[in-house]
């Protein structure tokens, strides 16, 4: 007799040992026996099978399950009160997916959206900055990270007022000399 055996997904590497066992007198296998690199499985004679007869398919295998995604929001910060602070979100990931959402919570009533953003806060204070990110399959994943914001000292202010009269002065007295040099008649 002919026999027709299926394997799936991996039930034997190209080198197995196939051993069939055929039992006359048990009226419970209908069927041969067969081994194949030491799993069981049952076969039919082809016989048995009506010519218009499909053989079946493979079972089908369940969908993976979605991995979350994982935030990343980087951090610690630091920074002065009205200067813009730059909030990276890269290094957050998908496993099995991609991104396809950033939100940003400032801790400061204020948000923000996207991979890399900048805010600036207008009073000093320690901060809980909250990144959350979303995957293509609609997972979300949060994470937070420290932000410490600083009232600008006296001489830092100093010297951001000094460098502001200079270049102001600077471009005045610019102005000023090519003003003067082309009412002498320097520039002709």
């Amino acid at each position: 007799h002919t026999l027709e055996v299926k394997a799936y997904g991996g039930v034997a590497n190209g080198s197995a040992k196939i051993t069939v066992w055929r039992y006359k007198y048990n009226p419970l296998l209908k069927h041969p026996l067969i081994v194949i690199g030491g799993s069981l499985l049952l076969a039919k004679m082809l016989k048995s099978l009506q010519p218009k007869e499909q053989p079946s398919q493979p079972p089908k295998s369940k969908p993976k399950a979605n991995e979350e995604p994982v935030a990343k929001a980087g951090g610690p910060y630091s920074g002065y009160v009205g200067d813009a602070i730059s909030f990276d979100g890269s290094a957050s990931y998908d496993s099995d997916g991609s991104i396809v959402s950033y939100q940003w919570d400032f801790g400061d009533g204020k948000t923000g959206s996207g991979k890399t953003v900048s805010h600036s806060y207008e009073r000093s204070g320690r901060y809980t900055v909250k990144l959350t990110v979303t995957d293509d399959d609609g997972a979300t994943s949060v994470d937070e990270a420290i932000v410490e914001i600083q009232e600008k000292s006296m001489a830092q202010s100093n010297i951001d007022a000094f460098w502001y009269a200079v270049t102001g002065l600077s471009t005045t007295l610019l102005i000023g000399l090519v003003v003067l040099f082309f009412r002498r008649g320097l520039f002709e």
